[in-house]
């Protein structure tokens, strides 16, 4: 790991907002290993998120930090759909 990386981890793990997620994430008794479980979770969550931008409950005042989410949003339909190939449609 180099120098720059390190440091990033570092502040990684002084974010109260990462404590936060690491604390709910030792709670939950799931193996990582197991695609399946990880899919469900993953598409339940990804689905609650997409249900609080739609009623405008998430929202960010800067574009940058505004496309990461959807960014990340798309790698979890992407994992949980198995493809990045979407038709609207199908998805409806």
């Amino acid at each position: 790991m180099t120098e720059e990386e390190r440091k990033k981890v570092n502040e990684l793990m002084m974010s109260p907002t990462f404590g936060t997620v690491l604390g709910f994430a030792s709670k939950l008794e799931i193996d990582p290993k197991n695609a399946e479980t990880v899919k469900s979770l993953l598409s339940a969550s990804t689905l609650m998120l997409v249900k609080a931008m739609d009623k405008n409950k998430i929202h960010f005042d800067d574009e940058k930090d505004e496309a990461m989410f959807y960014g990340q949003l798309s790698v979890c339909m992407a994992f949980v759909m198995g493809t990045t190939e979407f038709e609207f449609s199908s998805i409806q």
